[in-house]
């Protein structure tokens, strides 16, 4: 009985990722859409670094702080537009999906919108945490203009290598899981009950 549980709630986790990735058409435009919105910030950067330029140093820091603060408003909306549409699209999965009960199906939904809380909870402390870093380095009296840049480049560094190592980690544990589902899957005796 309890290996019954087991397998019950093993393939119910396993089933998030693979109905994640199940449609590569869908993941193709997914990161096409993901790339556009990318360069579309990296083009209202740039447009906004040089209105910088004949700025005060003061009113720099402040136009420079409701910049990010506002480039990450918007982030986080077009991050909860794509994460509604891959929420309907995965309940639509689930709910042609027959091998899966209602709890399953209830418990991976559930898993989905957690790890995405998750994801906007630390978001939001990494943004909180990189603006109190920009404006400790700003305000050291002790640093050089030069010594500013270089503290900030070596920050945004250490975030990016903490990002990828994260990313990468994900995709580990996620292709763990897809090994994992086809060695038992070719393990099933057909006719067997997966209830």
């Amino acid at each position: 009985m309890k290996a019954k549980i087991l397998a019950v709630l093993l393939v119910g986790l396993l089933a998030l990722p693979l109905t994640a990735r199940a449609d590569e058409a869908a993941k193709g435009e997914r990161q096409e859409k993901a790339r556009a919105y990318k360069q579309q910030q990296q083009a209202e950067n740039k447009a906004f670094r040089a209105t910088l330029k004949d700025l005060p140093e003061d009113q720099r820091e402040a136009a420079v702080i409701a910049h990010r603060n506002s480039q990450f408003a918007d982030n986080m909306t077009a991050h909860a537009k794509m994460h509604e549409e891959q929420m309907s699209k995965l309940q639509s999965k689930l709910a042609s999906n027959t091998n899966l009960t209602e709890a399953q199906k209830q418990d991976i939904t559930a898993k989905a919108q957690k790890e995405y809380q998750d994801n906007l909870a630390k978001a939001q402390a990494k943004h909180t945490e990189n603006i109190n870093y920009a404006q400790q380095v700003h305000n050291d009296p002790n640093l050089t203009p030069e010594q500013k840049r270089t503290k900030m480049k070596e920050h945004l560094e250490s975030n990016k290598a903490e990002h990828k190592e994260h990313r990468q980690e994900m995709k580990a544990k996620r292709e763990d899981i897809r090994e994992e589902f086809k060695k038992r899957k070719n393990t099933t005796v057909p006719g067997t009950d997966r209830k």
